[in-house]
């Protein structure tokens, strides 16, 4: 019962007390299989706050296409660390083509992007959880504009390193790889970014 319950207020209250809570929770309650996720999830999340060096991670993703009629998609190991900690300013979108306030979003990536891309910054969208083939990832980025670095085939690892529980989820690195901002939306993604490369 305490389990359900606190999944039930898990949306109505921050990290640190549902750490509270789980530091009260007896060693038979921690075993519980919803516990010992929630708990990862805060371990990450702790790991990757603001302040905090990023975490790498390797995705064996999309990046090109055979000759072959029709096309296929040729694989190969993509790190965040090709893009993050090189001297930009890195916007990390964790998305996915089936998810609605992902698709919302991209507007205002793709205006903070158009306004702010260059030698200082860059956006990096990192697909997970992905439902259908690559291939649907592929188009439905091209279809909503994100002219920008991508990552598929990202699938759970990505999102679960970085405490990722719900998308889409923004992350902006300073130069060096610092972890600056996470978790903001909308507007505020234009007043974040236009803060630091002011």
């Amino acid at each position: 019962v305490a389990v359900q319950v606190l999944m039930n207020l898990r949306g109505l209250i921050d990290d640190e007390q549902v750490g509270q809570i789980i530091s009260a929770m007896t060693p038979e309650m921690l075993e519980d299989e919803t516990v010992v996720k929630l708990k990862n999830g805060l371990d990450a999340r702790k790991a990757t706050a603001e302040g905090m060096m990023f975490t790498d991670f390797t995705v064996n993703s999309v990046v090109g296409q055979t000759r072959s009629i029709p096309p296929q998609p040729v694989y190969g190991d993509v790190k965040l660390s090709d893009y993050v900690g090189k001297g930009k300013y890195i916007l990390l979108d964790f998305w996915s083509p089936w998810c609605g306030p992902c698709r919302r979003e991209m507007p205002n990536i793709k205006a903070v992007y158009d306004k702010y891309k260059g030698e200082n910054f860059d956006v990096v969208s990192i697909a997970v959880w992905e439902r259908e083939p690559v291939e649907v990832t592929i188009e439905t980025a091209a279809k909503l504009g994100m002219d920008w670095n991508q990552i598929n085939n990202g699938k759970r690892e990505p999102a679960e390193l970085y405490g990722v529980d719900g998308i889409p989820h923004i992350i902006l690195f300073g130069p060096d790889g610092t972890i600056l901002k996470r978790g903001f939306h909308g507007a505020e993604i234009e007043e974040v970014v236009s803060s630091y490369l002011k």
